[in-house]
């Protein structure tokens, strides 16, 4: 299977897990683990690409108007680099829609 047949069922998978997410009346939770790339590199050596990536992650949940209401880690300062991150980025969609 693939081409066009697997390309409409991936999106139409998508749309699918998107309005489940939009649907859901608590909100949902962005989850990281295993905090090492592919070359088993530690990611808080690489902690600017980790606050990119996460910047990215939340933009793309609030374009698909999904409620964001917690960051969860399994490493203490990967968490509080993404708390940071999740303030700034509340602060900037204050800023954006008031």
């Amino acid at each position: 299977m693939g081409g066009r047949v697997l390309d409409d069922e991936s999106k139409a998978l998508e749309n699918e897990m998107t309005q489940t997410l939009k649907n859901d009346s608590v909100g949902v939770t962005l989850s990281f683990d295993g905090w090492t790339n592919v070359l088993n590199q530690n990611l808080l050596e690489r902690w600017k690409e980790v606050i990119e990536k996460t910047e990215t992650l939340f933009k793309e949940i609030d374009k698909m108007g999904v409620n964001l209401i917690a960051v969860v880690t399994d490493s203490a300062p990967s968490y509080a680099a993404a708390r940071y991150v999740f303030i700034d980025f509340k602060k900037y969609l204050f800023m954006l829609y008031y």
